[in-house]
């Protein structure tokens, strides 16, 4: 029984923790951005309730601009649309959404954007966002939790 409870609370552990970016990731991550930007969540659009596959599952989340640490935009928000991906880092890993420990109301993200003219198909799985449908000229390349540390990293890494 005892074994159960920790599994569990192990499990529970996991679904909330995101990989720590180490500073010479996240050099990377800062040189191949053309903005790199702290935002809001203010919304995230119901799930389509299905995974992508045959037929594209879209799922829509707003921002708000807190800080552009490179580069600029001309708004201060802005809406990005996610493929919902099965097994993807930004994915939830039960139902056919975005993680809500990612995507939820007022949590705070690292975004990393680039041109959609000079934006690369993605060469790992850790934090890289999943594919824009939207009209911006932009696309979010990767997304981090923005917690502390995460911060304190970027600023020194800039």
């Amino acid at each position: 029984m005892r074994f159960l409870l920790s599994f569990f609370l192990l499990c529970g552990l996991c679904v909330f923790c995101m990989p720590e970016v180490s500073e010479t990731r996240l050099k990377i991550l800062v040189k191949e951005a053309e903005i790199v930007a702290l935002v809001e969540v203010t919304d995230v659009q119901p799930s389509p309730g299905f995974w992508s596959g045959q037929f594209p599952a879209i799922q829509n989340v707003s921002y708000k601009v807190l800080e552009v640490f490179k580069g600029s935009l001309k708004d201060d928000t802005f809406n990005h649309n996610f493929f919902v991906i099965k097994n993807h880092t930004l994915s939830d890993k039960q139902k056919p959404q975005l993680s809500p420990s990612l995507f939820a109301r007022q949590k705070k993200q690292l975004v990393f954007l680039k041109s959609k003219l000079t934006a690369k198909e993605p060469t790992d799985n850790s934090t890289i966002a999943l594919p824009s449908t939207t009209n911006s000229p932009f696309q979010v390349s990767h997304v981090l939790l923005a917690d502390g540390n995460t911060l304190k990293e970027l600023k020194r890494v800039l």
